[in-house]
């Protein structure tokens, strides 16, 4: 079985489409790890959901770009181009 994509996310609002994304992989319906949740604001709702359901997470400002998130990315083992 081939290694499933890991998926990075950025996020600044409500979460909701990332709260999508987490029940579909939950589900099986989406083929893909979960493996970062990036968001700019601290009170962000979407860092509640990642928390939640055990999902690594970072607070950045993503206004610096590349600087500080596509790091993250890598580091999380995300495809970051």
């Amino acid at each position: 079985m081939p290694e499933r994509l890991r998926v990075g996310v950025l996020a600044s609002g409500r979460g909701s489409n990332f709260e999508a994304l987490v029940k579909a992989v939950e589900a099986g319906a989406l083929p893909v790890v979960m493996a970062v949740l990036i968001s700019d604001r601290g009170a962000a709702p979407a860092l509640d959901i990642a928390r939640a359901n055990g999902l690594p997470w970072h607070q950045r400002n993503l206004n610096l770009g590349r600087t500080l998130v596509i790091p993250l990315l890598e580091s999380s083992k995300t495809a970051s181009t």
